[in-house]
């Protein structure tokens, strides 16, 4: 039996709401992290140029089972 990819789900911090679910952060997902910050979050003054790193701070990711 093989499994497939592995999924990952990136919790937000600060409100606790499952904002993505994804095999990989690509740059689709990692928008959509950003996205959140900005919007739901202005306090957190995510900069314009953040990158992966900076942008997955705010989050905790975990392996779906």
């Amino acid at each position: 039996m093989t499994a497939g990819a592995p999924s990952y789900s990136a919790m937000c911090q600060h409100c606790g709401r499952v904002i993505v679910t994804a095999e990989r952060f690509t740059d689709a997902p990692v928008a959509r992290l950003r996205e959140h910050v900005r919007q739901a979050h202005p306090c957190e003054a995510l900069p314009a140029d953040a990158g992966v790193a900076d942008t997955l701070k705010h989050f905790d990711v975990e392996r779906e089972p």
